[in-house]
């Protein structure tokens, strides 16, 4: 017991001796740091904090000036450089800048809070920075002007080489072979044949007509590529049939717009050169006979135009 009671003694003098120990050390060191006049980063860090919310509280009294708002930022934002190595971050900068201060490097790398310059100084600054961003936003619409122009170019020159090449082989932007006239002219056909199948299918007055000879090409076609559907014709693979789909929509519009041209010119005739008194043209019928199918009435000279070209139109289809 007594052994245990000796080693206890001994401990517990032992902790005694470096709790002084320690205590001697540290105020060794903070007496060296006193007579070197620098500060430890526990007293910075500190000293910043004390800074920060004496700044803050002088706001909030807003009995200060502007001058010594400046003045106590100034106090706050130096020991908060002091506290961070000598290193301002960029909320602190852009804090000092709407205070009217500035935070510059000196020659040593280490950050310093000043006033902005004034006057001529603080003009001849702002104006050079107008300048600069001026220059560079000229600069780069320049350039844009320079990309757009050249691309214009391009396809400008691409286009060109399109049309040199359809020139080349006698067709309109869409491949449509063109006749003596400039108009589309069906393949592979004379311009006599040609002529000849777009009278049978649209009648005469339609020679000539770019949609009616569209139509009779596409109606050509069509029939072609349903003559042979095990076959490829025209490029395409047995089976396709969205491409014809296309052919026959347009093949519709192209008809409807001739059927109207023509219904146009029938009404106009009509109207400029009457051949007839009124009454007579308003009582004035035409009965049509067609073998094995029976008879019909036209009470006018346009439904009388529109039924045969129906009709022959229905014969061509067959």
């Amino acid at each position: 017991m007594r052994d245990l009671a000796n080693a206890a003694k001994e401990a517990k003098t032992g902790t005694a001796e470096a709790r002084k120990k320690a205590e001697e050390d540290a105020a060794a060191i903070e007496a060296a740091f006193t007579r070197a006049a620098i500060k430890t980063k526990t007293e910075l860090t500190n000293a910043a904090k004390t800074a920060k919310e004496d700044f803050e509280l002088i706001k909030a009294s807003g009995q200060a000036t502007a001058d010594g708002l400046q003045a106590a930022f100034k106090r706050y934002a130096e020991a908060a450089i002091a506290a961070n190595n000598g290193v301002a971050t960029d909320t602190l900068k852009s804090e000092a800048a709407m205070r009217g201060l500035q935070v510059q490097t000196d020659a040593t790398g280490k950050a310093i809070v000043t006033a902005m310059g004034s006057g001529k100084q603080a003009t001849d600054g702002f104006t050079g920075s107008v300048r600069t961003a001026t220059t560079a936003l000229e600069q780069q619409n320049a350039a844009m002007e320079r990309a757009i122009a050249a691309q214009e170019k391009a396809n400008d020159l691409k286009q060109r080489a399109i049309d040199l090449e359809n020139k080349r082989l006698n067709q309109d932007k869409e491949g449509f072979s063109l006749n003596t006239a400039g108009n589309r002219a069906v393949s592979g056909e004379s311009q006599a044949s040609a002529n000849q199948r777009v009278a049978q299918r649209y009648g005469n007055d339609q020679v000539g007509n770019a949609d009616a000879i569209a139509a009779t090409e596409l109606a050509r076609k069509i029939k072609e590529v349903r003559s042979n559907p095990e076959g490829s014709i025209y490029g395409l693979a047995p089976g396709t049939n969205e491409e014809v789909t296309k052919w026959v929509n347009e093949l519709a519009r192209l008809e409807q717009v001739i059927q109207a041209g023509k219904t146009k010119a029938a009404e106009q005739k009509t109207n400029a050169t009457p051949s007839e008194p009124a009454a007579a043209q308003q009582g004035k019928t035409y009965t049509i006979n067609i073998s094995s199918v029976g008879s019909f009435t036209a009470k006018s000279d346009v439904d009388a135009q529109n039924l045969i070209a129906l009709l022959q139109r229905a014969k061509l289809s067959a």
